[in-house]
């Protein structure tokens, strides 16, 4: 799995990460650290969470990877942006 990332200043530092479809795993354990969620208590229904949607949110996702998170579930626990400037904005 390749990620790369890098750093755009916001209001504060913003880190982006580049990641294909097989990061959906990562992006649900970033937002499990977010929320605060102990590793081993991971469940769906803990990770939607304020705290989780304020930290990490996604920005144009391929349409195999939106795809993927519409079918997982997922979509519901980030916002979705389509421009950079909008999602720096978010922070």
């Amino acid at each position: 799995m390749d990620i790369n990332v890098t750093v755009q200043q916001a209001r504060e530092p913003v880190a982006i990460m580049h990641l294909s479809s097989t990061g959906l795993a990562a992006i649900h354990k970033i937002a499990l650290l977010y929320s605060g969620v102990p590793e081993k208590d991971s469940h769906p229904d803990l990770t939607h969470s304020s705290t989780a949607r304020k930290h990490v949110k996604l920005l144009s996702p391929q349409p195999s990877v939106d795809k993927a998170l519409e079918t997982a579930g997922l979509k519901l626990f980030f916002k979705v942006f389509h421009d950079l400037d909008s999602a720096l904005n978010s922070f």
